[in-house]
């Protein structure tokens, strides 16, 4: 048994963009909503509605590929090209991922002094 697989190192990645992608977000969110008195119940018919779908495409897959199923259910998704355009549009999910979870990196950077004082020589 490998300890390190490169081949698994966009998976291993795309996991943990997923689990940790909400933790530093959502204030960031908060802070910038129009309406912050309405935030938490938008924030709840999302994730109420992303649950939902993920049940039903986890459900669907289910009963598409039964004893079949591994444990990465897009791994059983075919080559042809709805297959493929489902693995396309979650590559992208996952790039897009990484710039919204790097939102408050920056957010804290710009407030430091030598960012601000080398902000300044460009203007």
């Amino acid at each position: 048994m490998a300890l390190f697989e490169l081949g698994q190192w966009p998976l291993y990645f795309g996991m943990t963009m997923c689990i940790f992608e909400g933790n530093g977000l959502i204030l960031n969110l908060y802070a910038e909503a129009d309406k912050p008195n309405l935030f938490f119940r938008q924030t709840a018919t999302v994730l109420v509605i992303i649950t939902a779908m993920g049940i039903a495409f986890g459900t669907l897959s289910y009963l598409a590929f039964r004893d079949l199923v591994g444990p990465i259910i897009m791994y059983n998704l075919g080559a042809d090209v709805l297959g493929t355009t489902i693995k396309i549009l979650y590559m992208i999910t996952i790039m897009g991922i990484y710039v919204l979870v790097i939102m408050p990196v920056y957010s804290l950077i710009e407030k430091y002094p030598w960012y601000l004082k080398s902000n300044d020589e460009y203007k």
